[in-house]
This record gives structure tokens, C-alpha cells and sequence, in this order.
């Protein structure tokens, strides 16, 4: 599969050039939306700049999976995103065993792409702490491309690639089954340290068909509760907070 780049600037801050009408009709822009005081503002403030600044898919359908925590949107919140023409799809977010940081964040990235499933070509997963100023070029992918990816902003947990593979990527890298020689670099986008393979979490496009986001899913609740994991979690729980 071959992949492609997407990138942005510190604070999730996207900015491209243009794109065509026709890509209004192929794209949905998606994410997950805490129904926090925080979380409820982030949302409306990422679909008011979509909405104004994202030219010919400004219009292209938005998508807010809100995890259900005891608490819902407010309603001047929901009726602020229900104007900007965002669906609001609550869902569960409870698991079974043990909770780590965005374990809600896997579960909703696969329902959306379970709904993007015949409804669009390209789904667009943003997290809320961003903001779109421009057309989102990067994010119309080539028809022989899968993923738009952009790498993590700091090198926190990840493994530098001029260093021998240390034992957690060595385990992240069995459990995806990736062979070490399909094994690249990127470099982070603020300390610009060159680094194998560690992906920012929230700014994504993928073609649903690929069924990346449910591959995902599926491999993340089948090995992070492992007790090969549960020792890195221990030894520093960054590899806790960035497991997903």
C-alpha cells in the first residue's frame, strides 16, 4: 500500500492550497467530540472553520461520534453544530478490562469508517483541536493511494532510526506483523528527529474500503491489554497515554 503525507503545522493547524468542486462530493470530514466544557468548544470552533475556510469541501458532510460519559452536549453547543450541518452520533465507549488515554478515539475512528462505507471515497478524520484555514489539498488523495498520514509532532516514545529497534517497537512492529525491512523513517514536524514509523493519531485520510480504521481497531483491542505491554505501561506511562 502506498501512502502519502499529510501535514500541519504546531496546534493541528492545516493549511493547503486547492482542490476541485468534485471533491466536496467524495469527502467526509470526521472525528470524535468529548461532551466536556473544553470538548464542546473545540468542536464548534474546527466545524465554524471548515465550514468558512476549506473552500470547494466546505460543504462536504461532517461527522461528531461523542462517546457516551454520563454527560451530554449542551445544547447551545449541539444547536450551534446542528446549524453548521454537523451530525452529532453518540456511542458507547465502554470497554471491557483495563482503560488507557483514546481508547474512544479507536472505537470511533472504526464507526466512521463503517458509515463512511458507500457514502464517500475519502474519510478525514481530524481531532477537535484543530483548525482548517485553507482547502485541504494533502487530504485528496491520489487514486493510488490508501492513507494520508502526517508523523507525530515530538519524538516522546517513539524510536529513532539510526538506533537499533528498541523492545516496544520491536513488539508494536510484530503485533501490525510489519517486517523490518518494510520499516521507513519520517521525521517529526517540531524537533525534527528521524524516527521509524510512529503516526499522529489524529489527522488521517483513508479510503473505507481499505478497512484501515477497523484493521486498527481490531489490533489494538486484541494486544493492548497484553502483559508484554502492561510492563512498558509500568516502566513509563506515556506508553500508556500513546499506545493507540
Amino acid at each position: 500500500m502506498r501512502t502519502r503525507r499529510v501535514l500541519c503545522s504546531f496546534f493541528f493547524v492545516i493549511q493547503y492550497m486547492t482542490v476541485s468542486q468534485e471533491d466536496n462530493k467524495r469527502v467526509a470530514f470526521t472525528s470524535i467530540a468529548y461532551p466536556t466544557e473544553s470538548g464542546e468548544k473545540d468542536a464548534v470552533l474546527l466545524a465554524e472553520s471548515i465550514r468558512t475556510y476549506a473552500g470547494l469541501v466546505s460543504q462536504a458532510p461532517i461527522w461528531y461520534f461523542i462517546p457516551k460519559i454520563g454527560r451530554e452536549f449542551s445544547d447551545s453547543a449541539k444547536n450551534k453544530l446542528i446549524s453548521l450541518k454537523v451530525e452529532l452520533i453518540p456511542f458507547d465507549a465502554k470497554t471491557e478490562g483495563m482503560q488507557v488515554p483514546f481508547t474512544a478515539q479507536v472505537i470511533a475512528k472504526s464507526l466512521a469508517e463503517s458509515k463512511a462505507l458507500g457514502n464517500t471515497e475519502l474519510l478525514l478524520w481530524l481531532n477537535t483541536n484543530g483548525l482548517m484555514i485553507n482547502e485541504p489539498k494533502d487530504f485528496i488523495l491520489p487514486d493510488a493511494k490508501s492513507l494520508g498520514y502526517r508523523p507525530v509532532h515530538h519524538i516522546l516514545v517513539g524510536s529513532r532510526y539510526k538506533e537499533p529497534i528498541d523492545a516496544f517497537w520491536r513488539l508494536v512492529f510484530e503485533v501490525c506483523n510489519v517486517p523490518e525491512e518494510r520499516i521507513f523513517s519520517m521525521t517529526t514536524h517540531i524537533d525534527n528527529e528521524e524516527i521509524r514509523p510512529y503516526f499522529n493519531a489524529g489527522t488521517l485520510a483513508i479510503r473505507p474500503e481499505k478497512h484501515l480504521f477497523q484493521r486498527y481497531h481490531d489490533v489494538f483491542f486484541k494486544v493492548y491489554q497484553e502483559p508484554a505491554f502492561l510492563k512498558f505501561y509500568q516502566k513509563d506511562e506515556r506508553y500508556a497515554v500513546f499506545i493507540h
